[in-house]
This record gives structure tokens, sequence and C-alpha cells, in this order.
């Protein structure tokens, strides 16, 4: 699931004016669950790909945060509801048996 918030653009490389050397290689990625986007650059293929697999963990643990957050505020709600549902009930049947 967390992959499929994960898009990826085109990476790029850039060349000297002689086009005989890569300057650097660039791609563009975004996650759709935290609105974030980031342009990451490197001189190589390769460290490019170490760098983009730390920002998606990154991504990653801040979405698994956030939802774990968003859990428990579901959860205090739904208890919340509960408990005021539960105090009425005991209400109504105090005012009952006076």
């Amino acid at each position: 699931m967390l992959d499929e918030l994960i898009k990826y653009g085109y990476t790029d490389t850039h060349f000297n004016v002689a086009r005989t050397k890569i300057l650097r290689c660039t791609k563009e990625i975004t996650h759709t669950g935290l609105n974030e986007h980031r342009l990451i650059s490197a001189p190589d293929s390769y460290i490019l790909s170490n760098k983009i697999e730390i920002q998606i963990a990154k991504w990653n643990e801040k979405w698994n945060s956030l939802q774990f957050k968003n859990q428990l505020l579901e959860e205090k709600s739904t208890n919340l509801q509960f408990a005021e549902s539960s105090t009425k009930e005991a209400q109504e049947i105090q005012k009952k048996n006076r």
C-alpha cells in the first residue's frame, strides 16, 4: 500500500556541453499521502537510487506515524461518543428510579 502513495517522474541525465561526461542525474518523486515532493539529484544513477530509497524510507516512517496518530484520534473520538451515550443512559435510568 505504501508503494501506491509514491509517484516517480522521469530520470534525467545532465551531460557536459560535449556530452562526454555525466554531470548529474535527477529524479522527481512525490508522496501523495503526505503531499510532499522532492527533486533528488546525484552524480551518478547508483547514488541517485540510494538517495531515493532513503527519502522513501523517511516518508514511509512519517506516513506510518501520521496514520497511527489518526487511528488514536479516531479511537479516542469513538470512546468519547460511547462514554457520552452511556452517561445519558445512566442519567435516564436514575431519573426513572426517582
